[in-house]
């Protein structure tokens, strides 16, 4: 699996992924497990997904329908 993290929200609550089509799934899963950060209780979910990193800073700007 190949992953890469692209960008962090300064807050911490976001974060941007880059991963080859054939990582999606697993990357999606591995997040899913996810379950405490440094000893206090977290989950991580995906908010949007996108083919381009171009494509998803568009769409990350616009309200989710």
């Amino acid at each position: 699996m190949k992953v890469r993290l692209i960008g962090l929200h300064p807050l911490g609550d976001k974060a941007v992924f880059r991963c080859t089509l054939e990582s999606v799934e697993r990357l999606r899963a591995a997040l899913a497990m996810i379950s405490q950060i440094n000893q206090q209780p977290a989950a991580a979910m995906v908010i949007r997904s996108s083919g381009t990193i171009r494509a998803l800073k568009v769409r990350m700007q616009r309200p989710k329908r």
